[in-house]
Order: structure tokens, then C-alpha cells, then sequence
């Protein structure tokens, strides 16, 4: 994505590990003439106080996470990193009883990298309504789903880190009208995630001239 048009206050830099799914919320489509994406929303936000930058890059399998987010000289300049549960689903027919523990485990070794290097951690989580695959398949998903959703929760508890909760959002837009795959959402739910998103930036203080709020779970107690 391209640097919002936006004043000349701070800059808000995210790195997103992302796919198909959570790709359609951070980068919008055109609605009635107008391309609402996340640094467009940060921007109207802001009020022309400041700018987003938004890099998107492929998420690879959650076990790669920390070796990838090692890589970037610059990760101390990046004010926010988001992770989301696809990453564990890229894993092919490793989605057993296990899984939770190990996207836990995956997870945690991620964000002592970023937090070593000062920045933040978003986790976006996924909803447990699978469409558009045949229904034993949906019903392992949808168990997958639950189980990553579960060790974010504990993530968040252990770690700080905040959780966009999809399922959540999804379950009060209504559910199955709104899901049009795995981990893939309707233009309405991607919007309602990526305000969401915003919601909960804006919570950390970053449109604010205040301090930003510290990512300390129980693991750091």
C-alpha cells in the first residue's frame, strides 16, 4: 500500500502478515466512488494529524513467523505488527488436536522479536463459520478455527498482545451471510474488522498526544 495523504504529523508504520482473507480488510475496494482502506481510515481518523503506512507481505506457516519478522533491520521502526491465525492454516493436514498449542508456541518466539525491538503486536483472529467447502472439511476447520482462536486468547493473556476478535464481530453482522469462504469475509464484516482494527490502535494512543500503552501480560510478571 502507499503512504496515506496526510498531513505532516507522526507516522503510524504497520507490517501485516497477511493473505487472501485478511488482505480484503486491510486494503478495502471501491464503494460508491470511494476506496476506504486502512491508512485512508487512519488518515480520516487523524484528521490530517498524521499518516499510515501499511506494508502487506505474504504470511508464511506460523513456525516461520519469528524467523521472518528476524530478518527486518527495521522491525525498531514499525510501530505495530499484525499476525492472524491463517498463518497456522497454512500448515497442510497438521491441523490436529495439537494445533493450538504449537500456533501458541509459534506465536510467543514471534513476539519476543517484536517486542525486542519495541513494537506492538496485533493477533487477528478468525471466525469459527466455515463456508464453501464440503461439510466434513468445513467441521475440521471450524474446530481448527475454535482452537486457534482459544491460544490467542491465551496469547493475549500471557503476552499483552491485542486481539481483533472475528468471530465476534461476525457473530453480531449475522453469522453465515457474511462469510464467503475460510477465513474470508463479505465486504461488510472486512469493514466492520478494519474499523475494528482502528478501534483498537486508537486505544494504545497513537491519535493522541499521550503516552502509548504497554504491551505486559503474565508472562512478563
Amino acid at each position: 500500500m502507499t503512504d496515506a495523504a496526510a498531513g505532516d504529523g507522526p507516522r503510524l508504520r504497520l507490517l501485516a502478515f497477511s493473505g487472501p482473507g485478511l488482505d480484503r480488510v486491510l486494503l478495502g475496494e471501491p464503494r460508491d466512488g470511494e476506496h476506504e482502506n486502512l491508512e485512508t481510515l487512519i488518515a480520516a481518523h487523524a484528521g490530517g494529524a498524521g499518516r499510515a503506512d501499511v506494508s502487506i507481505v505474504p504470511t508464511p506457516s506460523s513456525d516461520r513467523l519469528a524467523a521472518e519478522l528476524a530478518r527486518y533491520d527495521d522491525l525498531g521502526d514499525v510501530d505495530v505488527v499484525v499476525l492472524w491465525i491463517g498463518s497456522a492454516l497454512t500448515e497442510a493436514d497438521e491441523i490436529g488436536p495439537d494445533l493450538g498449542d504449537r500456533f501458541f508456541e509459534h506465536v510467543t518466539a514471534a513476539v519476543e522479536v517484536v517486542k525486542s525491538a519495541g513494537s506492538r503486536v496485533l493477533l487477528v483472529t478468525g471466525s469459527t463459520v466455515v463456508t464453501g467447502v464440503e461439510p466434513s472439511a468445513a467441521r475440521a476447520l471450524s474446530l481448527a478455527i475454535a482452537r486457534l482462536d482459544l491460544a490467542s486468547i491465551r496469547l493475549s493473556i500471557a503476552h499483552g498482545l491485542s486481539l481483533i476478535d472475528v468471530d465476534r464481530t461476525i457473530a453480531e453482522l449475522g453469522a453465515d451471510a457474511h462469510v464467503e469462504g475460510v477465513l474470508a469475509y463479505s465486504a461488510v464484516a472486512s469493514r466492520a474488522i478494519r474499523h475494528e482494527l482502528l478501534r483498537v490502535l486508537d486505544e494504545y494512543g497513537f491519535f493522541d498526544d499521550r503516552s502509548l500503552l504497554e504491551q505486559v501480560g503474565q508472562a512478563a510478571r
